[in-house]
């Protein structure tokens, strides 16, 4: 709508143009939730029953699309991955906290100018310049001119890191040191609240009455919590729980179920299991793991055919998952389909060329006097 109307010179019908959203209309905090939408991770992002990441508008409070937790900051502890990790250092820096919030993403940047690298220095500055002044900076004048790029205020107080995970990337650090070293302000120790005193609900809509967040949306958010901190399984546990009582459909926490009940090991826990694991592939689950399981215990009841069925509805649904085809291969010699055992490897190294585990189990099975391949192990 936009791009078509400016194209079209369409006149504005008031004095902003509606048929886009202007950040510097809208409060600061919403103007920063449209960037955190992509620049703020990485503890869990849970998205809300029914929504998609396409549902956020700009404009709009992202929490009512989802809900980003990180885990809240320990004393003592070294300071976390600063990859997309934006919001948490803007929010704890002294510009931030004596501006009472007025400072926001756009305050630096502007999401349609990115300045050249040798622009940078001169174009951040002048954006410190808008709050401080010449003689806020106790370095002198010269010692300033002397560095390389001069008078670079980003330079020093906003130094990049290298970024393992990326090569050929550096990341600039947004908490804005006055000085190397500066420890966290007191207010970085107490981010949380009482509604979730183990997690900062990062994008809760401020000065406004506690939302209650949907419990599939904090298991969503728990299930990876869980994974970075082990700490963090009684709240898992009871979200899971909550939503079995409650007899939630949703595909994710239905496998799940079946994953706690096949833990369990029993004749009926793995017949429950198994109940799961249908429910949730039924429901929509295109999550591997769940087929996966599913076909492992229907091989190890005798329900060879049920294994495979399952196994190639599996790879319909998520066909770049080496561990369906491991087990779809060995289910195949198994029960001799010599042909297709061949078939579902050589596919298999096709996609994953750098599977030396298939690649042995291919040339036993081309050697007639080769020994069947085992079934791998489920995972825990």
């Amino acid at each position: 709508m936009h791009v078509k109307e400016r194209r079209s010179v369409a006149p504005l019908h008031c004095n902003l143009d509606t048929s886009i959203v202007n950040p510097t209309k809208i409060p600061g905090w919403l103007a920063d939730n449209i960037c955190m939408y992509c620049h703020q991770g990485l503890d869990a992002r849970a998205l809300l029953p029914g929504k998609s990441y396409a549902d956020f508008r700009p404009g709009t409070p992202l929490a009512d699309t989802l809900a980003i937790f990180v885990m809240p900051i320990r004393r003592g502890e070294p300071p976390g991955d600063p990859l997309l990790e934006h919001f948490v250092p803007k929010s704890l820096r002294q510009c931030f906290l004596q501006s009472g919030g007025r400072l926001t993403c756009i305050t630096c940047h502007d999401p349609h100018y990115q300045p050249a690298a040798r622009e940078a220095p001169a174009y951040f500055r002048s954006k410190c310049l808008t709050c401080h002044t010449e003689k806020s900076c106790t370095v002198p004048i010269a010692a300033r001119l002397a560095k390389a790029p001069p008078n670079d205020c980003a330079g020093c107080h906003m130094p990049k890191q290298t970024v393992a995970q990326i090569s050929h990337s550096s990341l600039t650090d947004h908490r804005i040191l006055a000085r190397p070293g500066e420890p966290l302000p007191e207010i970085a120790y107490h981010m949380t609240t009482p509604e979730f005193p183990g997690l900062v609900f990062l994008d809760a809509i401020p000065q406004a009455a506690p939302t209650p967040v949907p419990p599939l949306t904090l298991f969503r958010a728990y299930a990876q919590l869980v994974q970075l901190d082990s700490d963090y399984a009684p709240g898992f546990d009871s979200e899971l729980d909550s939503l079995a009582k409650s007899g939630n459909q949703d595909p994710a926490v239905l496998g799940m179920m079946g994953l706690k009940a096949m833990n369990a090991g029993t004749p009926d826990s793995l017949r429950a299991a198994a109940q799961f694991f249908v429910l949730s592939i039924q429901a929509g689950s295109n999550n591997p793991q769940n087929f996966e399981l599913l076909a492992t215990i229907q091989a190890q009841a005798g329900q060879t055919q049920d294994a495979v069925t399952t196994l190639q509805q599996g790879l319909k649904s998520s066909p770049y998952s080496p561990r369906l085809y491991r087990l779809l291969a060995a289910l195949y010699v198994a029960v001799n389909a010599h042909e297709d055992a061949l078939k579902t490897m050589k596919k298999d190294l096709e996609l994953f060329p750098e599977d030396s585990y298939m690649r042995s189990q291919l040339k036993r099975t081309e050697n007639p006097g080769g020994s069947p391949g085992a079934i791998p192990p489920a995972p825990k």
